[in-house]
């Protein structure tokens, strides 16, 4: 999407709106780490060349510090996990806060939540002030999103007595008396703009190729870990065994071509009594990316995550934009050194998915 800053800059929430999407949050912004992308953002964002703290970053932080035991339930406002942020084409996609629709077994389905209400239309619905105990936010009943329940870090708010007359607006266009009324015309230019920014955040976090991952995993736990004897004898030897059988099941197609634009997606998984109860993402990088004969080396360093558990072994998928991946025949990390090492049959790819397998 190209962004139109003329008509941005002269609306307000347009502005506020943009900058809660798609500029970096504050610890992003000021993390060395990202010096190269944010320089870039810089230079073409209006709203960061020069750049102090604002209300946004205030509420970022309000976020991060939440409830963080809790047990999500269908009528909750909650956050998804910080580190699923990432940059795309200069722009950093800030997670977003979700509406929880439903629960299921395997998946929750979610609507996104949008605090700038004042941009709110048709198939919107407002919690005012007086309900969330902070600020007024508007479920976005027009952008679902799908996102499982393992990438949600904290609950922010509980709407859950209210859900019936959720549903009831969804369902029939009912606003229940307690909402904020929202605009009658969704033709408003900038109504049409804000809606395309949210489109947007939304289409990037509901097609993360993890949310695969994680749906594939929490599937095929339950279908292979307790139904197969020999994937249950083995897991608590060897759990990689799962990520392989995950692999087999998307069907892999060939690589074709390099990549000089490598990301590394690290995950650290932890097995209990035979079941994946965790999934954590952490900071990695790539130092080595070369062939060599008919094999292709990644190695790198990563951020250990501080959790008493027994390490198990390590695997890793080389991975296209196309969704085509390659499966590495030897991979090994090191938590004491933190450093990671995979070896795949010469394959294109311009993103790792690397795994830690821990027995807790």
């Amino acid at each position: 999407m190209k962004f139109d800053y003329n008509k941005i800059l002269k609306n307000k929430y347009l502005s506020e709106a943009f900058q809660f999407r798609f500029c970096p949050d504050e610890k992003t912004f000021n993390d060395p780490y990202f010096k190269d992308q944010n320089q870039r953002h810089e230079s073409i964002c209006p709203f960061c060349k020069n750049r102090t703290s604002h209300f946004f970053a205030e509420l970022a932080e309000e976020i991060l510090n939440s409830e963080k035991n809790y047990s999500l339930q269908k009528g909750n406002i909650a956050g998804i996990k910080k580190e699923l942020g990432a940059w795309k084409k200069n722009y950093y996609y800030l997670p977003p806060l979700v509406y929880i629709n439903r629960i299921e077994s395997e998946y929750a389905f979610c609507f996104l939540v949008s605090p700038v209400t004042e941009l709110s239309s048709e198939k919107d619905i407002i919690a005012p002030e007086s309900l969330t105990g902070f600020i007024p936010l508007c479920i976005e009943t027009w952008n679902n999103l799908k996102i499982h329940l393992s990438l949600i870090e904290s609950k922010v708010f509980d709407l859950s007595k209210y859900s019936e007359d959720i549903d009831k607006f969804t369902d029939t266009g009912v606003l229940p008396e307690w909402s904020l009324i929202p605009f009658k015309s969704k033709k408003s230019e900038k109504v049409n703009i804000f809606r395309k920014f949210e489109k947007l955040s939304a289409s990037y976090f509901s097609s993360s190729p993890f949310y695969t991952l994680v749906n594939s995993a929490s599937k095929t736990a339950e279908k292979f870990l307790n139904k197969s004897s020999e994937i249950y004898n083995n897991v608590s030897v060897s759990p990689e065994i799962l990520i392989k059988t995950i692999s087999e099941e998307i069907s892999p197609k060939t690589l074709s071509s390099s990549s000089s634009k490598l990301k590394i997606f690290f995950y650290s998984v932890y097995v209990e009594n035979n079941e994946v109860i965790d999934i954590q993402f952490t900071k990695a990088e790539a130092e080595n990316d070369f062939k060599e004969g008919e094999k292709r080396i990644v190695t790198g360093n990563f951020t250990p995550i501080n959790k008493t558990a027994e390490y198990a072994g390590s695997s890793a998928l080389a991975l296209n934009s196309k969704g085509y991946f390659a499966k590495s025949f030897f991979s090994d990390a090191d938590d004491d050194l933190f450093l990671f090492h995979a070896e795949f049959p010469y394959c294109a790819g311009d993103q790792i998915w690397f795994f830690n397998w821990y027995i807790v």
